[in-house]
């Protein structure tokens, strides 16, 4: 039968809705260019009238059976509103049922702001309240809390003072654990600087010696904390983000950070943010895994060799090895490995335990990476080191370069031993 319903077309509907999506972004705080969106008491209350004459379109709809077969249009010209890749990803839920709460959804938007501007929240609070005296001249609305805009804007206000509050936590508990690890780390039994210990060992030793346990220990302290730390926390929540949306918009976004690069540090924390990008759905269990790696003693050379060999072993079917990755993995490491392919030793600038966990052992990349580390590991120059053992008269042991080889060992070997349940190295 199609389309039936009377006040106003198919065509025209769908065109309101597209102009309705354009102000609930607005509503999340941001033009499309990225400037901070501008709000005021006037504003709020056009979106609000735009909202409220969509959900009583959409309740005229869907509360008469004689509208069955335009419900059923306007869903399916939704549906394929909202599956173009051009679409909002966050706006993606739109249907004629989300669309009968418009005005709640416009609420939610402006309330959940982050951050919430003080400007914002009080004509938010203004315009609700000038809504609903409209809607009821006469003041005889007794319970705002039951309903109208009034009533939404504070239940959403309490729901957003609820999120923050469980964020301030969070914060709390990892700024305390932290400085808990930071502390340690400092503290550490026998943690004399390197230097000194090193002169009464030299003697004691002809060979290679095994990396110690206190040496283990802040290496492990050391990238906890980096993986603790607020700013990398945020990193993860943009990486997550960024890459939540379809290849194409977040190559785009990506392509004008690396144009507007002016310096060789803005291109490092690019890099910082798409090799996060890689790993950010797996974080949690990372940092667990990081905790539980135990104390194991063996030297330098021998956890290097540990990790060339299961590379070796990994490198030979890519095709399968790849295959275990999902499609937003493997398209952020392929565009990872071209964003590197010009400048791999970048990987240096990497912190150690995010280029260990970024980069799969099967790959091109980390090969390269582990060829690079070798260069600095074995060389005599101090052209390929990173690190102050040649002036110092000593081999790596604590440095930069034998730090990233244990956070290859213990991210790549010790857990593929843990799973198939061998004993030893």
């Amino acid at each position: 039968m199609g389309w039936s319903y009377p006040h106003i077309s198919l065509e025209d509907l769908i065109k309101l809705v597209k102009a309705f999506v354009d102000v609930l972004i607005l509503a999340s705080g941001y033009q499309s260019t990225g400037r901070q969106a501008h709000w005021d008491t006037y504003n709020i209350k056009k979106a609000f009238q735009w909202a409220t004459f969509l959900q009583n379109v959409f309740k005229d709809l869907t509360c008469s059976i004689d509208y069955e077969d335009s419900i059923e249009e306007v869903d399916a010209a939704l549906s394929e509103l909202t599956s173009s890749h051009y679409f909002p990803q966050g706006l993606a839920y739109l249907s004629s049922t989300t669309l009968i709460g418009a005005s709640d959804l416009i609420v939610k938007h402006l309330i959940h702001t982050v951050p919430l501007r003080e400007s914002i929240l009080r004509a938010t609070l203004a315009a609700t309240i000038e809504m609903d005296f409209d809607a009821t001249p006469s003041g005889k609305h007794e319970n705002w809390m039951d309903g109208g805009f009034s009533g939404c804007a504070i239940q959403e206000f309490e729901s957003r003072q609820r999120a923050v509050l469980c964020v301030s936590v969070v914060q709390t508990a990892l700024g305390i654990l932290s400085k808990a690890i930071g502390e340690n780390l400092c503290n550490e039994p026998g943690n004399l600087p390197y230097g000194e210990r090193m002169q009464h060992q030299t003697s004691l030793f002809t060979e290679e010696p095994p990396v110690e346990s206190v040496v283990w220990n802040q290496w492990r302290a050391r990238n906890l904390l980096y993986m603790l730390d607020k700013r990398t926390m945020r990193l993860v929540s943009g990486a997550s983000l960024i890459f939540s949306a379809p290849k194409d918009k977040w190559i785009q976004i990506l392509g004008r950070l690396n144009v507007s690069a002016e310096t060789d540090d803005d291109l490092s924390e690019i890099i910082e943010l798409v090799s996060i990008g890689c790993i950010a759905d797996r974080w949690s269990s990372l940092i667990g895994q990081l905790m539980s790696s135990s104390y194991e003693s063996l030297t330098i050379s021998k956890l290097y060799h540990n990790v060339h060999s299961i590379s070796l072993g990994r490198s030979q079917d890519l095709c399968s090895n790849a295959g275990s990755l999902n499609s937003k993995e493997k398209s952020v490491l392929d565009y990872f490995e071209v964003l590197l392919s010009n400048q791999p030793k970048q990987l240096r600038k990497l912190p150690p335990i995010i280029a260990a966990v970024a980069i799969p052992s099967w790959s091109q990349l980390f090969r390269s990476f582990l060829s690079d580390l070798e260069s600095q590991f074995r060389g005599d120059s101090l052209t390929t080191r990173c690190c102050s053992c040649t002036t110092n008269g000593m081999e790596h042991k604590e440095c930069e370069v034998a730090e990233r080889i244990w956070c290859l060992y213990v991210i790549h070997v010790s857990r593929s031993h843990r799973t198939c349940g061998a004993d030893s190295i």
